[in-house]
């Protein structure tokens, strides 16, 4: 006997470039459409990956929220949502971010329906009432999804329930990264080394002001930052002060970021607070080393004198003395991108990390 595929609702506040938009639509890309049909919903239906989404036949619906959430059109939208679910037969709803968390419990709630949340990162970015509130969520979920070990003994020491809490690794196409790693990303000519970091630029948070304070150490070697956001300029302005200006390009945001990484000679991530950087394993993917801080689940990727070197957050000196020490020594480069590659196809796939959804989405649904 077929039985038709279950719907699974994901809550997202929005499908512009980043690292957790990057990965919803992976993940649906390779879901397995006879057993689950995805549905994504949004608060505004603009980004990059909306036409992505839309080739895949998951056109995101729109729940526009307007201003103060304390508005009555918010209890106009959850319900509209709570509807569709229970319209659907939606076997579980999946909040993707902090906000997508918020309406995903509410309107799941309110059609009786299983909840996952998310938490892909530490939160830092997060007003005291947001974290306050991300906690509440965790607690009134039924499922806590983050995709670190370290995050989830984070969330269980801050009271989520360990039973609640599962690790979802994050994964990879490797198929698809290899084809697009392939492509001329056009950039100056240049004869020497290349460092890559692929962060947004909303706040302080990815350590773009480390990086830039490092290269003033590291003279021979050329910047590529994909990313761009409110706190551009600062950087650009701290870029020229450091008169590094000419040597770091602000790339903005790049569709052909495999491309970019493929070319460098090695990855930067000095982030304050992570989950599990998508850049980090793209680079791995592309076979460069990583130097990247010890925060978050970094060290679950970046395995210290294997695959790439950690350092201290906040610390300039540090950074540039690793990025030296790669990019000094060509034979541990290439094997410690070797090494990466490896540890990226047995621990990391988009495989395994739909296998894991699929057996939570089984769990649940149940």
């Amino acid at each position: 006997m077929r039985h038709e595929p279950r719907p699974i609702l994901y809550v997202i506040s929005c499908l512009r470039i980043g690292g957790g938009e990057r990965q919803l639509v992976e993940f649906i890309r390779k879901v397995d459409r006879k057993r689950w049909r995805p549905m994504v919903a949004c608060f505004d239906r603009v980004g990059e990956f909306v036409p992505q989404l839309v080739e895949l036949d998951c056109d995101p619906i729109e729940f526009p929220l307007k201003g103060d959430l304390e508005q009555p059109n918010t209890a106009y939208q959850v319900v509209r949502m709570a509807a569709m679910i229970a319209r659907h037969h939606t076997a579980v709803v999946h909040g993707y971010d902090f906000w997508g968390n918020m309406i995903a419990l509410a309107a799941g709630r309110l059609a009786m329906r299983p909840v996952v949340v998310s938490q892909l990162d530490q939160g830092k970015h997060l007003t005291p009432m947001q974290y306050k509130g991300q906690k509440i969520l965790r607690r009134l979920a039924t499922c806590v999804v983050v995709n670190a070990e370290a995050l989830a003994k984070e969330v269980i020491a801050e009271g989520t329930p360990a039973r609640k809490v599962r690790v979802l690794h994050q994964g990879i196409n490797l198929e698809r990264f290899d084809t697009l790693a392939k492509a001329d990303p056009k950039l100056p000519a240049w004869d020497g080394p290349s460092v890559a970091m692929v962060a947004n630029m909303q706040g302080a948070g990815k350590g773009h002001e480390d990086l830039i304070r490092a290269a003033a150490r590291l003279p021979r070697v050329r910047f590529l930052l994909c990313g761009d956001g409110g706190h551009r300029p600062r950087l650009q302005q701290l870029a020229a002060e450091m008169r590094v200006a000419d040597r770091v390009l602000f790339l903005g945001k790049r569709q052909d970021v495999p491309a970019i990484v493929a070319r460098a000679s090695a990855l930067a991530h000095p982030s304050h607070a992570e989950g599990l950087p998508n850049a980090i394993m793209e680079a791995m993917a592309a076979r460069r080393p990583v130097v990247a801080t010890q925060v978050g689940g970094i060290p679950e990727l970046v395995l210290d004198g294997h695959t790439g070197w950690l350092v201290p957050a906040r610390d300039p000196d540090a950074l540039a003395t690793a990025l030296g020490r790669v990019l000094a020594d060509r034979e541990q480069a290439l094997a410690m991108g070797r090494a990466g590659r490896a540890h990226v196809e047995g621990h990391f796939t988009l495989h395994a990390m739909t296998q894991k959804h699929d057996a939570l989405y089984e769990e649940l649904a149940a």
